[in-house]
Order: structure tokens, then sequence, then C-alpha cells
């Protein structure tokens, strides 16, 4: 049998492709069937061989089976043009093409290929455009991907003919689409990925045909605006990522045409307000970060009663007013990671009771009241470190029943008493590392009958007092390395 790499060593120069076969058994039949038995039979078949032993295209196809998939990747840099007839008799449903030199695909390129291929990608390679031509005979595709080419536009019915359902040209130099560049997709295409391209606006004329679109990534481009037409609306649009963009302001009609929106990201942009009629329209919105914003007006939320997961990391704030508190909430997760935040007032997180998860690492606040927490009866973890915390008061935690895990290192503590960690009855993890903490109060622990792990490294506790771990209690990890310990009274760890 014919040597495998060597046989696929021949495509085109010193090209590289891997079939594969529904069945090996197959593949190594077929291979056996079209090299060894010609060459046992000399000459006879010579004209089907290179000088090189190598298989001629026009002779044989590479792998005359059926395949469930293939992939063509680091072609010879000399290899421009993908050729006609090169997967004739051959049935792919899926194929991927890589890290080539390829500019021009010709018309009958994936002749053979109209009624089975469901996914393709010609990506990391030099297409200029979209080769239309040799693609608006695809019936049966669905996926088309054309990432990290040299695409600098997507011209009128570029993509006519075909019934797509997902489309990527990220990683390309989009810098314009013409108002029918995806004429014939009106019906089909659900996912459009335009990541790292060079469009300066909404493509709004581009897209407002697309009835049954679904998901629109337009990351890392240069959009500065939203534009409203009067009359466009994507009822089917459910998730949209403009982050790292340069939008600078947004206005009660930047939304208005998605009003079915889950998801909207508007991450590293260049805001720094947000006025209570941005997001009046999305009634639906699920999910939502954004950050670099100083001020966020007091009813800018008033209108997401659905919004689960709200991510305000990376921002300005000194302080949480009652933003979150005017309306009843859904969320479930809530990010306040990487601010400035140094106080937390009663009201901050007045009435969100369904709060499983709360990040409020890596900002300035320094002291923790009862009255912060009271209404968080679902959290299940709670984030605390990298602040500045010195005191938390007795009781503070008294309201975090469903507590299962929290994290107060990196802060300032230097005294743990009994009433510190009264209340949180489920919790089974705590994290107090990297504090001044050089006294323990009897029974700070031992009213935590569930806790599992305890991390108490790089204090300041001198000596290991027997009652500060004595009792019953249920750890599994107990981490008490750097603390200057120079005495472990006897019995502590019984």
């Amino acid at each position: 049998m014919l040597d495998l790499q060597r046989f696929a060593g021949c495509l085109w120069g010193q090209a590289w492709i891997i079939v594969v076969a529904t069945i090996c058994a197959v593949l190594n039949q077929s291979s056996s069937a079209t090299t060894t038995e010609e060459n046992d039979r000399g000459t006879e078949n010579s004209s089907y061989m290179s000088e090189e032993g190598c298989p001629r295209w026009e002779k044989k196809p590479l792998v005359p089976l059926l395949s469930v998939g293939g992939r063509i990747y680091h072609l010879d840099p000399n290899v421009t043009v993908l050729p006609n007839g090169l997967f004739e008799n051959i049935t792919v449903y899926h194929l991927q093409i890589s890290h080539t030199e390829i500019e021009t695909v010709q018309e009958h390129a994936f002749s053979g290929l109209e009624f089975t291929l469901d996914s393709l990608s010609l990506v990391n390679s030099k297409l200029k455009d979209i080769p239309q031509g040799s693609l608006n005979k695809l019936v049966t595709l669905r996926t088309l991907d054309f990432d990290s080419n040299l695409i600098t536009s997507v011209e009128s019915y570029a993509l006519y003919g075909l019934l797509i359902t997902s489309l990527n040209l990220q990683n390309n130099q989009i810098a314009l689409l013409t108002e029918y560049a995806f004429g014939g997709l009106e019906n089909t295409l659900e996912e459009l990925i335009l990541i790292n391209n060079k469009l300066k606006q909404f493509p709004l004329n581009a897209l407002r045909r697309l009835r049954n679109l679904k998901t629109l990534r337009l990351v890392w481009n240069e959009i500065e605006d939203i534009p409203d037409d009067g009359f466009t609306r994507f009822t089917s649009l459910q998730r949209v990522d403009l982050s790292s963009n340069k939008i600078k302001m947004l206005d009660e009609s930047s939304f208005v045409t998605m009003p079915r929106l889950t998801s909207l990201s508007l991450y590293m942009n260049r805001l720094t307000t947000l006025n209570d009629t941005v997001f009046v329209y999305l009634r639906e919105l699920e999910s939502l970060d954004f950050n670099r914003i100083e001020v966020i007006e007091a009813e800018a939320l008033q209108s997401l009663a659905n919004l689960q997961h709200l991510n305000i990391q990376g921002n300005k704030m000194l302080e949480v007013d009652d933003i979150l508190s005017r309306y009843p909430s859904s969320l479930r997760s809530l990010q306040l990671t990487h601010n400035e935040i140094v106080t937390m007032n009663a009201n901050s997180l007045l009435g969100q009771n369904k709060l499983e998860i709360l990040w409020l690492n890596f900002n300035k606040i320094k002291r923790l009241q009862p009255e912060i927490f009271r209404d968080l009866v679902e959290v299940q973890k709670l984030y605390l470190d990298h602040n500045s915390i010195s005191v938390i008061e007795g009781g503070t935690f008294s309201g975090l029943r469903q507590m299962l895990y929290l994290n107060l290192e990196h802060n300032n503590l230097n005294h743990l008493n009994v009433d510190m960690f009264h209340g949180a009855d489920k919790l089974e993890e705590l994290y107090i590392s990297h504090n001044r903490i050089m006294d323990i109060e009897p029974q700070t622990f031992q009213t935590l009958k569930n806790l599992k792990i305890l991390h108490i490294a790089h204090n300041q506790i001198y000596v290991i007092r027997k009652y500060m771990f004595e009792g019953n209690l249920p750890l599994k990890e107990l981490v008490l390395s750097n603390t200057m310990a120079e005495e472990v009274e006897a019995g502590s760890f019984l």
C-alpha cells in the first residue's frame, strides 16, 4: 500500500491533505486498490503516475470513496488558485482549507459537492472578495467561513443562491457592506460574524432585510454610531456583541431596532454615561455588560425587568447607589469587579433576592454592614477579595443563608470574632488569606457546621491556639502557611 502521507503530499506540489473516512477500512481498501495493485501491474498503469510516483489529478481523484469531511492545509506557497474539478466523484460533507496562498477560486472548483457539502471553511488565505461564482450551486451548504482573508468589501448579491444559516467573515479588512450584500439570505441567515474588520458604522442598511438573524458579532471594529432609520425592526435578533468599538454615546433610539435582544455587550467602548432612556426598548434583555462608565443615571436600568446577568466590571464607579433597587429584578449574577467603589449603602442591593453570584472584588471597600446584603437570600458565591476591608460588623452575612463560598482575601482584617460569620450556616469554603489577622476569638469557626475548606495563610497569627479549630469542624482542607506562627498549642488540631 502506498504510504498515505507520501500519496497526499503529491497534491499540487507538496500540499498536505487529510480526508477523514467514514470507515477506516474503506480508506485502506480504496488506497490499496488504486495504488498497490497498479504498481504490481508495472507500466500498464504508468500513465496514472507522475515521474515522482504520485497520482495524476487528471487521471485519478485522490480518494474515490465516501468521506465525511476533509482538510487541506499548508499548500505550496506557489499555489494561488483552487482549480476546477478537484472534488469530482468525492462525497464530502465538511471541508476546511486553511493556511494557503489561495487568491482565486475557479467557478467549478466545488463541482461534485453541490448536493452534499454542509460546511465550507476557506480560512487563513488570500481571498480579496467572496468567490460567488463557485458557491452559488452549493444548495446544501449551511455554514460558510472565510475567517482571516483579505476581503475588503461584500458586494451586492455576493452570496445569492446560497441557503446558509451561519456566515463568518471575521479577521478581514471589510470597510464596506453594500445595501444588498446579503441579498438572497433574507430568510435563512441566523448568525453573522464580522469581528475584527474596519466598519465605522453599524451596518443597518446591509442587515435590515435579514429577518431571521439571531446572532450578530461586531467586536473589534471602528463603529462610532448605531443609527435608526425609523422603520427597521430586527424581530429575531437576540444576541449582539459590540464590544471593543468606538461608541461614545447612546440614546433612546440606539436599540429601538432590536426589541427582542436577550444579550448585549458594550464592553471596551468609549462610553462614560448611561442615561435613563438607553435601554427603554430592551424589555427582554437578560445579559448586559459595559465598562468605562462613570455615571449611571438612577433609572437607566428601569426597563430591564428580565435582566439576569449584569456585568459592570472595569468602570469608574465610586459607589453603588440604588440603581438596582428601584424595580423588581431577575438578576442571577452581578459583576462589579475592578471599579473604584468605596461605599456600599443600604439600598445598593435592595430587592436582589434572586441573585446567586456577586463579584465585588478589586475595589476599595473599607467597611461592611449588615444592611448591604440583607436581601441576598439566594447568593451562593460572594467575592470580596482585593479590597481594603478592615471592619465587618456582626451579622453582616446573617441573611446569606444559601452562601457556600466566601472570599475575603487581600484585605485589611486584623481580628476575627464569633459574630462575623453568624448566620452563614451553609458556608463550605472560606478564604481569608493575605490579611493582617493576629487574633481569632473562640467559637469563630465552630458555628460553621459545613465548613470544608479554610484558607488563612499569610497572616500574623503568632500562636495557634487550641480553641481556634477545636470541636467537630468538618474541615478537609486547612491552609495555615506563612502565618508567622511561633507556637502551636497541644491538641490544636484534634
